[in-house]
């Protein structure tokens, strides 16, 4: 075999997927797409429990970008709105029909409330589905009654929404009604209480015979961080709770899904999370497992005569290295793909956006993409696998821009950068080198503290530099780690009972002594052969006897005669 292509091909596929595309005409082959992993089976069971039950709740489904929440989304609504069952172990039957609502936060900038974005898609759904809408009976001719003999201002506002004038008396614009009848001052004031809309969706979905309504609701946790201030994040996190609260009677489900938990979203009122809690019992995580079974099943598939060059390839890194920390199913099942840079995949999940995930970072990786200048490794040996350092140059843009990562990309990896060609000749030591820097980056900016040993490093960058005996490659790394941490700055080392044992991490804190040894070799290279102003200043602290120094070089050269053996000299 000469290189990876010899063994693997990479099938064709989308590596971001939004939930609206679950409306566009051939929507179905995100079904055949959709890699039932465990975690998918489980989420998909949980839904179908509570369906079956009849009573309504809230759903989050947690992971990174990438991980495939949006996709799951987009076949959840196809499947609910086709009432067909999908293709999952143990699955309760339901039956419906319910009303299925997806909405993609992705199209609303932050200065929309939640509550209009919700509302104003069920309304939208019921006119289009049933003819209905969320007003009661009558409640827009009411209002255009009342502001008859306001022409001039509803002319003025249509004028500013850039509608008509029988437009402004729609569900949409229902605000800028309502503030119109504020600016005008008028002694009477319309209410509209959500309550009020949501009791009326609860009367059309009986008169329909629907079983209830689901909310599919995508990017929450990325609007609600994108508020401007902490009131509307707060009113935005009342509305969610509203929602939770009347899940039950409706029935209503909602299912949103979340880049990371809602806590950390912003400020919330402990009041309000504690009931939030109580009506979204259910979290769905899409984590580092999910992933290893989209690669091993869905983007990566071996050739016929992969396995038995495999096992040779696992057999030879088992022997060069003594020990391998995974297992032949994980490496055979995830190759070229490191084990570990799944891990480290799931850790640093807050590095990836919007069109940069997981599983964008694998795909492109291994089959190269040149609009963004990234090299294809299917052209490389196969003894080359896709580490963790490469996750560093993929998100590089992201650690650059992002405040708390930025000093080890300025600092950290600007000194080695600099620092590595100069401390080894060759460029295979210097390629490691870097790898050790970059990967020591990783695990510093991981949310997960990390201190790795010798062996641990060694293993995550599998870098064989000989076969003759494996302690070697092992002290080859602890090596190059201790040129870097006597030239360099910024890396600690806290030894173990054994090298391999020996802690490599770094810390952002000023290393003096690295500024001592920068001070010194900038002297050094300021002064000139045949320069005495370096003897000149020790002179001035040399004053102790037999010999004063400092004396002595205030006056120069002098010619002293003295007797020695007998001889005057």
């Amino acid at each position: 075999m000469q290189q990876i292509a010899d063994l693997i091909t990479l099938p064709e596929i989308k590596t971001v997927i939004y939930l609206k595309q679950a409306l566009e005409p051939g929507a179905e082959a995100l079904q055949t797409d959709l890699v039932f992993t465990q975690e998918v089976n489980r989420a998909f069971q949980a839904i179908f429990a509570s369906l079956a039950e009849e009573k309504g709740k809230g759903f989050f489904i947690e992971g990174g970008y990438g991980s495939g929440k949006s996709h799951f989304l987009a076949c959840l609504y196809l499947y609910l709105k086709s009432q067909t069952t999908p293709p999952v172990p143990n699955l309760p039957k339901v039956k419906g029909p319910w009303l299925v609502i997806p909405i993609s936060l992705l199209d609303y900038g932050n200065e929309f409330r939640l509550q209009e974005i919700v509302l104003e898609t069920i309304n939208n759904d019921l006119e289009s589905c049933f003819h209905k809408g969320l007003l009661p009976p009558n409640f827009m001719a009411e209002l255009e009654r009342l502001l008859e003999t306001n022409e001039e201002a509803l002319n003025q506002l249509a004028k500013q929404l850039n509608i008509s004038k029988k437009e402004l008396f729609t569900f949409k614009y229902w605000p800028h009604l309502h503030q119109l009848f504020q600016k005008l001052n008028l002694p009477y004031r319309p209410v509209l209480d959500r309550e009020v809309l949501l009791k009326q969706l609860k009367q059309i979905l009986k008169e329909e015979d629907y079983k209830g309504a689901i909310l599919l609701v995508d990017e929450l946790s990325e609007f609600l961080k994108s508020k401007p201030t902490i009131p509307a994040f707060q009113e935005d996190i009342r509305f969610l709770q509203f929602l939770g609260e009347a899940a039950q009677d409706i029935p209503l489900w909602i299912i949103a899904a979340l880049q990371e938990r809602l806590e950390t979203t912003g400020d919330i009122p402990q009041d309000a999370f504690a009931k939030i809690k109580d009506r979204y019992p259910v979290r769905l995580l899409f984590a580092g497992a999910h992933i290893e079974e989209i690669v091993s099943e869905r983007l990566v598939k071996k050739r016929l005569q992969a396995k038995a060059y495999l096992e040779e390839l696992y057999e030879y890194f088992k022997q060069t290295f003594n020990y391998l920390p995974f297992d032949w199913e994980q490496w055979f099942k995830l190759y070229p793909v490191h084990p570990l840079t799944i891990q480290l995949l799931h850790e640093l999940r807050g590095l990836f956006s919007q069109h940069r995930g997981a599983i964008d970072f694998v795909y492109s990786r291994l089959k190269g993409d040149t609009k963004r200048h990234i090299p294809s490794l299917l052209n490389a040996p196969p003894s080359t696998l896709l580490s963790p350092t490469l996750i560093f140059d993929h998100f590089s843009d992201r650690l650059r821009e992002t405040l708390e990562t930025n000093p080890y990309y300025e600092k950290v990896y600007g000194l080695y950068k600099q620092l590595i060609p100069g401390l080894f000749p060759d460029p295979e030591t210097q390629k490691v080198a870097l790898s050790l820097i970059k990967l020591l980056i990783l695990l510093a900016v991981s949310p997960i503290k990390h201190y790795p040993t010798v062996k641990e490093l060694t293993l995550a960058i599998l870098h064989p530099f000989t076969d003759l005996d494996p302690i070697l490659n092992f002290r080859f790394i602890h090596d190059i780690l201790n040129q870097l941490i006597q030239k360099g700055a910024y890396l600690r080392h806290e030894p173990g009972k054994e090298f391999l044992e020996d802690k490599f991490y770094l810390d952002l804190e000023e290393d003096t002594q690295f500024i001592i040894r920068a001070r010194f070799r900038q002297l050094k290279q300021a002064i000139l052969p045949g320069d005495e102003r370096i003897y000149q200043f020790n002179y001035q602290h040399a004053v102790s006897s037999p010999i004063p120094f400092k004396e002595l070089s205030k006056t120069g050269k002098i010619d002293v005669n003295i007797i020695w053996q007998n001889t005057r000299r």
